[in-house]
This record gives structure tokens, sequence and C-alpha cells, in this order.
């Protein structure tokens, strides 16, 4: 959304494609992208670029006819994403190899990967961080120890799961997940 949201202060069309239902518009840093919904809406229109987030989106970004130039944001090895034996873990590999894309990433590992196992020169974007979301502060132990699990359960390759069994080991008057 931050990139959206600087392209559409630079001066260009940005249009959010939703891969499932729902097509509200989104503020962002006080700007509103437009979304339309691939489940709800019907297209109709060129597009310049058409940038897939997620291996899953791709099947649009590559089949509708309409887009000029066509780009792949990787952001981790989404093979990984689903179990050995799964489907999903071939589907999700052949994105990588995809003629007429050109790739681009948030890190330099992603990056790597992509050109030692797929020839894929990729471009690097740094990753976007607010930092005014996240102030610095002196650490005072004398509160409890806050802890994150962040991901979906879905995803065996986050370990969601896994952390919230090491969690409840842990002496909740000292932690606060």
């Amino acid at each position: 959304l931050k990139h959206c949201a600087m392209l559409q202060r630079a001066g260009y069309d940005v249009l959010i494609i939703n891969d499932n239902v729902g097509n509200e518009n989104i503020i962002k840093d006080g700007v509103e992208i437009n979304v339309l919904s691939t489940r709800t809406d019907r297209f109709h229109g060129s597009i310049d670029l058409a940038i897939g987030t997620l291996w899953a989106t791709m099947d649009w970004v590559t089949s509708y006819r309409n887009i000029k130039e066509r780009a792949y944001l990787v952001q981790g090895y989404e093979t990984d994403f689903s179990p050995y034996g799964n489907f999903f873990r071939v589907r999700a590999n052949q994105t990588y190899n995809l003629e007429g894309v050109k790739y681009i990433t948030i890190s330099k590992w992603c990056q790597h990967w992509l050109k030692d196992l797929y020839n894929k020169d990729a471009k690097y974007i740094p990753d976007g961080l607010e930092r005014a979301m996240f102030p610095i502060k002196e650490r005072d132990l004398s509160g409890k120890i806050r802890i994150l699990i962040e991901g979906n359960c879905d995803d065996a390759i986050k370990n969601v799961d896994e952390s919230f069994k090491i969690i409840n080991m842990l002496d909740p008057e000292k932690y606060e997940v």
C-alpha cells in the first residue's frame, strides 16, 4: 500500500486488483487507491503495468490480455508456503519461470535464488518501513516482555502453531503475547 500511495502521489494512476471478493477503495497516507475484484468486477480497460504480489495472483496477471507489461513482486519463496506433496507447491514454483514477466523483489536473498535457481534477473526495491509507527524507546525490563506472533496458521513455513506451543510453556506473569 505504501508503494501504491507513493506512485499515485508521483502522478501515476494506481489500481489494486483484489483476487478475492471486495472492492472498497483503500485510503493510505491520505491517498485514495481504487480497488476492483477479480471475483465481482468486469475488466475492459487497458493496463500499462500489472504487478502480481503472490503466486496465485499471477494467473490473472498472465491471462488478462490487455496488459502492456507484466511483473511479479516476489516477497519470499512461496513454494514453501505449502507442505510437500501439495499441488500448490508446483503452482507456486511455476510462477518463478514465466515468460514475458519482469521480476521484482524486496529482499536480496530472493534476488539471489531467483537468479541461481531460475536465471531471473530481479530488480531490487527496498521494503518500506514506516519508522514513525515504531518510535525508539529505551528498554525497561520492569514490566512484562512482549512477544508478537505474526503469520497465518495455514502457512506451515511460518510455524505459528509451534510458536503458540512454546508460548504456552512460558510464565504468563513475565510475558505478554
